[in-house]
């Protein structure tokens, strides 16, 4: 047998989530397993005293209690915390401290890093851009972008609303593209008009234009990074990302919503 390429240190494992959780179980429900695969044992076999437990221990931020765990035995149909009310994104964006949030580099080396306090910052600015732009819970927001921070920004404000996000990558074909966002019909399209790959810029100006031509129901295109598109060339609903948000909010709203609320529009995996 081949040994692991890797093993964690002990301080490592110490400190590891898991190991704290199982201290936490220990500490708050008189349940004291001897290894991992105890641990999930129980997990898939009291699945209500599990759930209850995952909610205490993450101490999800909520504005309402669940009134309960699930509904069903059965994963299709079955409803989870029901009665609760809260925010994904609130949850993601509870510390207001200068921790980096997000380190982002790209091929040319060029790193970019937010603090978790000014994530939340840009998380507000662009949420309130998107109301005054008449976003409201359950609309749509797509991106046609690649991994750079002002994807990350655009979602959580999305998901701050009560709005539904959904993206697909710049290289992804006119097609592909148009066979996802249509049946969605978002609102706003935040995008690019290229994009690096192998230390070449790929132009997709056109490919935007024809995407944007192809959804009738984008009010609004907030272009992240503009390489190609002129202001005189590019679409009238276009705007840049520096004057579509807006910087004078501080503190972002959050919407409160029943637990299932839906997030994102996901896809699964097809030509393009």
């Amino acid at each position: 047998m081949k040994e692991p390429i890797w093993r964690p240190t002990s301080e490592r494992i110490a400190n590891s989530n898991l190991t704290t959780y199982r201290k936490f179980l220990t500490d708050n429900y008189g349940l004291d397993f001897d290894d991992f695969t105890q641990l999930y044992q129980w997990s898939i076999s009291d699945i209500p005293k599990f759930w209850e437990s995952i909610w205490k221990y993450a101490d999800v931020v909520h504005s309402r209690s669940y009134e309960r765990i699930n509904e069903g035995s059965q994963m299709l149909g079955n409803r989870w915390f029901s009665g609760a009310k809260l925010n994904y994104a609130e949850n993601l964006l509870r510390r207001v401290d200068n921790t980096p949030a997000i380190i982002s580099w790209n091929e040319s080396g060029d790193k970019r890093r937010l603090t978790f306090r000014e994530l939340r910052t840009q998380v507000a600015a662009c949420a309130a851009a998107l109301r005054a732009n008449g976003i409201v819970a359950g609309d749509r927001v797509a991106a046609y972008m690649p991994n750079v921070p002002e994807a990350v920004i655009m979602m959580l404000a999305t998901t701050s609303i009560g709005a539904i996000w959904s993206s697909c990558s710049p290289d992804f074909g006119l097609q592909g593209v148009l066979d996802r966002f249509q049946q969605i019909e978002p609102k706003i399209l935040l995008t690019v008009d290229s994009y690096s790959y192998h230390g070449k810029v790929i132009d997709r100006s056109e490919i935007l234009k024809q995407i944007v031509d192809g959804l009738p129901s984008v009010k609004c295109v907030v272009i992240s990074e503009r390489k190609f598109l002129t202001t005189g060339a590019a679409n009238p609903k276009l705007i840049d990302w520096s004057e579509f948000v807006q910087p004078s909010a501080t503190e972002p709203e959050f919407a409160q919503l029943d637990f299932d609320h839906p997030i994102y529009i996901l896809y699964s995996s097809g030509t393009t």
